[in-house]
């Protein structure tokens, strides 16, 4: 069994004060049959068993000996909308900055500050920046197929929606391949 456990401090990314403090983690776990990833997000205030609060934490499955690891960030100017798409990985987003409607196949709702959540891979989704703020920004944390190495995942659903001015501006941080433990 290998266990590869990452944790990211993203105390850069979040306004909250001098001492609050994210860190976005995913442990992936390769035994003989099974290979997952958990994500998580907490924050470093602590719970009564000396633990950091989680804020948001999912498991997925791998079938690959290979992943890639993303830390990016997603930005919009005022009513900028990132049409829905698709991304061929499963992560985890924390709004850092403004607000955000996110808009998935049968929910809808709006982030603030604060706020994080889950995308599975290739699960539509569109997010629509608020206009009362002169800024709306989130970091993402993903697990993807090594051929993105260095390359976009988003993927607009549709083609009219493709050839529209984009408002949001994307920054990978790091993209980080990780070998997996043969299962």
């Amino acid at each position: 069994m290998l266990k590869i456990f990452f944790i990211l401090p993203v105390i850069g990314f979040v306004k909250r004060g001098p001492n609050v403090g994210f860190f976005l983690s995913a442990i992936i776990h390769s035994g003989t049959n099974t290979r997952t990833a958990q994500f998580g997000l907490s924050s470093n205030k602590l719970i009564s068993d000396d633990r950091p609060r989680s804020v948001v934490s999912k498991k997925i499955s791998i079938n690959s000996d290979k992943v890639l690891l993303r830390l990016g960030e997603a930005k919009f100017r005022p009513g900028a909308t990132a049409f829905r798409h698709i991304h061929p990985g499963a992560g985890t987003r924390y709004l850092s900055e403004g607000k955000l409607e996110v808009i998935s196949d049968g929910h809808r709702e709006t982030a603030k500050v604060g706020r994080a959540w889950f995308e599975p891979a290739n699960s539509p989704v569109q997010a629509v920046a608020s206009m009362n703020y002169p800024m709306t920004s989130f970091i993402r944390f993903l697990v993807l197929p090594i051929e993105y190495a260095g390359k976009p995942t988003i993927h607009i659903l549709d083609a009219d929606d493709a050839m529209k001015p984009s408002l949001r501006v994307t920054r990978r941080h790091f993209d980080q391949v990780v070998q997996l433990a043969p299962g």
